[in-house]
């Protein structure tokens, strides 16, 4: 038996396929048909007997689930002066597949997040603790859609 794909560039199979077992009706399970995903897309599967078309199954591959993962780090600073605190000492990125990017959600107004994730912590800053929720979004790529997560972080003004 072997097998072919019409369309390569999504997936391609590898031509022969192993026999396996009898199944309990009698006829031979085969087994180690391998697919291999390149990109997402349409595709048939065909497979052959001696040359002869037997079967054929339409494929439809998609993009997958960008989960994006990160854990977070709280800042401490002194109020009388403006800080900033780079993205790497307040998030550290567990997954997410594409361009990264950061938005403050919500929080108090004396901190602000660039879109690459540095934290400001402006001038005269009441002391306290401030939490911040930040919306943090991956852009995918060819094979995974766009996805996004939202953490919380403490800011703590001395």
């Amino acid at each position: 038996m072997t097998f072919k794909s019409s369309n390569k560039n999504v997936i391609q199979v590898n031509e022969k396929a192993e026999y396996g077992d009898k199944s309990d009706s009698g006829s031979i399970i085969y087994n180690k048909a391998v697919l291999q995903i390149k990109k997402t897309g349409k595709t048939t599967i065909y497979a052959y007997v001696n040359g002869v078309e037997v079967d054929q199954c339409s494929v439809t591959v998609k993009k997958a689930v960008n989960k994006v993962r990160a854990k977070t780090y709280d800042i401490n600073v002194k109020s009388k002066n403006s800080k900033s605190v780079e993205a790497k000492k307040v998030f550290k990125i567990i997954s997410g597949v594409g361009k990264i990017k950061y938005k403050k959600v919500s929080g108090d107004k004396g901190v602000s997040i660039s879109s690459a994730g540095n934290v400001k912590i402006k001038k005269d800053v009441k002391r306290g603790s401030y939490r911040i929720t930040v919306r943090i979004s991956a852009g995918g790529d060819s094979n995974y859609n766009s996805g996004s997560t939202k953490v919380k972080f403490y800011v703590k003004v001395k």
